[in-house]
């Protein structure tokens, strides 16, 4: 049960996580295999065995962020409802990813909610540390200081 100690899998039922892998299927890509483009029908995730994925967003395809530790998962568009996904993903060394189909997961999920709801919790949490890192990447590069506040931005308005 290799994918049971990687975050987004963390505090689950050992049988839950079992149905998980169960409907995994392994595939191995080359270095510049594009694994899905954005905008592309969102229908698996991912999670990375080896190797080093790439995705980016944009027509100048900004770099959004890097996978390449053991058990990250991505392509999340398709576990959050999204029907496309938000960023493209190109590897860029020989990589081995584990896909997981979207319908087959759902219905994973569907069939035992308290787990499911684990697993929404986790992804939640992890989204939102990637788009933490992302408003860093983003305020480094424009030149505005990040906010550690509520994340609100109060637009000034000149006195009349």
């Amino acid at each position: 049960m290799y994918i049971k100690q990687k975050e987004l899998f963390k505090g689950l039922d050992k049988g839950f996580i079992k149905e998980i892998v169960d409907l995994t299927d392994k595939k191995t890509y080359r270095s510049e295999d594009v694994v899905f483009r954005e905008g592309g029908h969102a229908n698996r995730f991912y999670v990375l065995l080896r190797g080093r994925v790439r995705l980016t967003v944009g027509e100048g395809r900004q770099v959004a962020f890097t996978v390449n530790h053991a058990g990250e998962a991505f392509g999340w568009s398709s576990l959050l409802g999204r029907s496309v996904y938000a960023a493209s993903a190109v590897c860029q060394a020989p990589t081995t990813l584990l896909r997981v189909d979207r319908r087959r997961f759902n219905m994973v999920l569907d069939s035992d909610p308290a787990n499911g709801l684990v697993l929404i919790r986790r992804l939640a949490e992890l989204l939102g540390h990637r788009l933490h890192e992302a408003y860093q990447v983003i305020g480094a590069r424009s030149g505005f200081s990040t906010s550690y506040g509520t994340g609100q931005v109060i637009e000034a308005v000149p006195p009349a």
